[in-house]
């Protein structure tokens, strides 16, 4: 049975580009643990990391300190590749010993962590709901951290958010409020004509085109595209893309953004980011520069031989709500305890999870990322509160909007097992809509309702 799953995997992540698909709705619970071997000296707690460069030393010294502060464990921290490396890792591999105690895994694939069948051992099973560190996470991190009920699953790693990179003193010589404006793809559209217009800046905006913001978009939104509450209520099994609402949807997020590039508004499509769009962003030919907050440390630096005024506004709804959306999907990157069958050693994990979750680590990381803190007691820390007054001042403004936020799984990531598919339909419906101006946009979006229900039907058919 074993050498089958094992089968079954590698099939799926060759269907799915290494996507991992093979799942069981909400299969979050642990095996029965093997008993730990008595060892001499400390328990080893192996972590499969997927981070590189600041972030990377940011986890080292998190680890260094946790293992120095007690003889009980000492985690290790070995680099995986990317997170589709890591996922395909650890449900191709034949011997439980083999496996991490934990892993690293980015907030898309979340859902595919926690749907696939006996992988994860829940935060649940270690920390109650009502306990630091889960008990105050800031806004929707707990919405895709944790179950339907609010007990913690995984945890965040960091606190990222999606959204725009804003030139106030652009915003302010157009007499523009930021936050009012970009609120919609059709607000940003609109702002976008006004400035150009205006003759503010040559485009409006420079675009990040990876496919898995229009996902975000929905979720600012509230439209689910997959059933059962974007599979956080049981295993999804209908793509709802032909449903009014998620239609709707879709036809706008593509329509506008068509829109700007027919007439110029943005950055042409497919403009590198590091290469083209930041610059642009940075010597001042646009007023706004997409992206994650977590990239605050990169854009600080592009500006500053010309420094200006930086807001920062999350991410735009797919839908003109007429106000601003009330949830937005979090982002960044987790934690999750992998069910190793180490009983000590898993929690060794869940403990060294705790650690990174305390001040001084979030406050280190968030310093040297651009990452929001997650929770209170890390923004109000003096040394964050000093970098917020010295460096980014927006970051206060984007902590409480995500405080404020709905916190509701229609408002998050879904819990998708089909991520990797999602994400590449998106990618090529956006191409095909932003390179052919004669495209029919319903017809893209009726290529992705069959796309993603053919990868869905085959999860289910497989799980």
């Amino acid at each position: 049975m074993k050498k089958l799953t094992t089968i079954i995997a590698i099939m799926l992540v060759a269907v799915f580009s290494a996507q991992m698909v093979f799942a069981q709705g909400g299969g979050e619970a642990a095996a029965p643990a093997a008993e730990t071997k008595k060892q001499e000296g400390p328990i080893e707690v192996l972590l499969w990391s997927a981070v590189s460069g600041s972030i990377a030393n940011c986890l080292q010294q998190t680890a260094d300190e946790f293992n120095a502060m007690q003889d009980k464990y000492f985690v290790n921290i070995e680099y995986q590749g990317g997170y589709m490396d890591i996922y395909t890792k650890l449900t191709t591999t034949l011997n439980k010993e083999d496996l991490p105690d934990m892993a690293i895994v980015s907030t898309e694939l979340c859902g595919t962590y926690r749907l696939t069948p006996e992988l994860l051992a829940p935060l649940s099973n270690y920390w109650k709901s009502d306990e630091e560190p889960w008990e105050n996470l800031n806004g929707a991190l707990k919405a895709i951290w944790g179950d339907a009920e609010g007990n913690p699953s995984c945890f965040p790693m960091g606190n990222s958010f999606y959204g725009q990179f804003v030139n106030a003193d652009i915003f302010a010589a157009a007499g523009i409020d930021p936050y009012e404006a970009l609120t919609s793809v059709k607000g940003l559209y609109e702002t976008c004509k006004k400035l150009v217009d205006g003759g503010y800046c040559k485009y409006g905006a420079s675009l990040d085109s990876w496919g898995g913001f229009v996902w975000y978009g929905l979720a600012a939104a509230g439209v689910q595209f997959m059933d059962n509450g974007n599979g956080h209520l049981g295993d999804p099994t209908k793509i709802l893309i032909n449903t009014p609402e998620v239609r709707a949807a879709l036809y706008d997020y593509f329509y506008y953004f068509r829109k700007m590039q027919q007439e110029g508004l943005i950055l042409p499509y497919g403009s590198s980011w590091g290469d083209e769009s930041l610059p642009a962003f940075a010597t001042k030919q646009c007023a706004i520069c997409t992206g994650s907050i977590a990239a605050f440390n990169r854009v600080e630096k592009a500006m500053a031989d010309a420094p200006f005024a930086l807001a920062w506004v999350p991410c735009w709804s797919a839908v003109d709500l007429g106000h601003a959306p009330e949830g937005y999907a979090a982002s960044g990157t987790g934690f999750c305890v992998i069910n190793s069958g180490n009983k000590e050693a898993m929690q060794g994990a869940a403990d060294f999870i705790a650690y990174s979750g305390s001040v001084v680590p979030q406050v280190r990381l968030d310093m040297n990322s651009g990452y929001l803190p997650i929770n209170e007691s890390v923004l109000n820390s003096t040394e964050y509160q000093e970098f917020v007054t010295n460096r980014f001042p927006a970051a206060a403004r984007a902590f409480e909007i995500q405080q404020n936020a709905v916190v509701d799984f229609k408002h998050t990531n879904a819990l998708n097992p089909i991520n990797n598919a999602c994400q590449s339909a998106s990618a090529a419906a956006w191409s095909k809509v932003m390179s052919d101006f004669d495209v029919d946009i319903n017809s893209v979006i009726d290529e992705m309702q069959t796309t993603l229900q053919d990868a869905l039907d085959l999860w289910n058919a497989t799980k």
